[in-house]
């Protein structure tokens, strides 16, 4: 590196020109996002998901109890038929399938689109990229997405990226993904 001032090498290690003293300004730039960049913009998400979330589950909830109506209303019955049990309890099940495949595309189509990030993640400036850089693809951020099932096990997939040089999650990890400030 040449010095600013006088046009002397400046050694590497040192913070200082040897010839004139001159100490240039030393600018370093983060590249991987942390821990609390990340929340931040999962919270965000979570905010924009909150009300279309709400609004299929009120939904589903009446669709559900119109269906317990018409199925147990005024049957002694009520308990005693394991077939109607048994579809009671899938037809209830179904909701939390559905929502867990939308938050599952919601987050894979955004981060392997142009954008790179879901919009929480592009308000605060930062993207998912593959390990060399580059946007990832729809199958490898749905990988992603799916690992941080093992993520959200004790948290621990989450509070390693804390602590790893990368900053990467579990599920990052298992998709071999980064998230990094965007440009």
């Amino acid at each position: 590196m040449k010095c600013e001032k006088c046009g002397s090498d400046i050694n590497e290690m040192s913070n200082s020109c040897s010839n004139c003293g001159f100490a240039p300004q030393m600018v370093t730039v983060e590249l991987y996002a942390g821990f609390w960049k990340r929340f931040i913009a999962y919270l965000l998400d979570s905010i924009i998901l909150a009300i279309p979330l709400f609004i299929v589950s009120i939904i589903f909830a009446v669709l559900i109890n119109g269906i317990a109506m018409l199925l147990f209303f005024g049957d002694s019955s009520m308990g005693s038929n394991p077939a109607l049990d048994i579809m009671f309890v899938i037809v209830g099940l179904i909701p939390s399938v559905l929502i867990f495949i939308l938050l599952l595309l919601y987050f894979a189509v955004f981060e392997s689109s142009n954008w790179q990030a879901t919009p929480g993640k592009k308000i605060i400036g930062i993207k998912v990229v593959d390990i060399q850089g580059e946007r990832i693809a729809f199958g490898k951020a749905l990988l992603r997405n799916v690992g941080r099932i093992a993520s959200s096990i004790l948290c621990i997939g989450y509070i390693i990226i804390g602590f790893t040089q990368k900053k990467q999650g579990l599920h990052d990890m298992i998709a071999g993904t980064l998230v990094v400030n965007a440009d």
